[in-house]
């Protein structure tokens, strides 16, 4: 709920990373900017974003970081 603190405060939300959910329950890590959009009082009254699916990118990065510490373990324990 911070971000959206955040928002309702008038900041714009750059390159932020979220969790959503889809309609299939299907879970998908997104990064994206927030605008607020503002009337003439000052007062935040919509928001207009963009987020692209980084999910793929997640899931290849913690696979990566898997093998680099089960070769690092390896490496650590050959009897040299």
């Amino acid at each position: 709920m911070i971000l959206f603190d955040e928002l309702l405060q008038g900041k714009r939300l750059k390159n932020i990373e979220v969790r959503f959910r889809t309609k299939h329950n299907k879970s998908v890590c997104v990064k994206g900017n927030i605008t607020p959009i503002t009337d003439e009082k000052g007062n935040v009254i919509s928001s207009n974003g963009f987020f692209r699916d980084i999910t793929l990118e997640k899931e290849q990065a913690n696979r990566l970081e898997y093998q680099h510490k089960l070769l690092q373990a390896l490496m650590d324990n050959i009897p040299i």
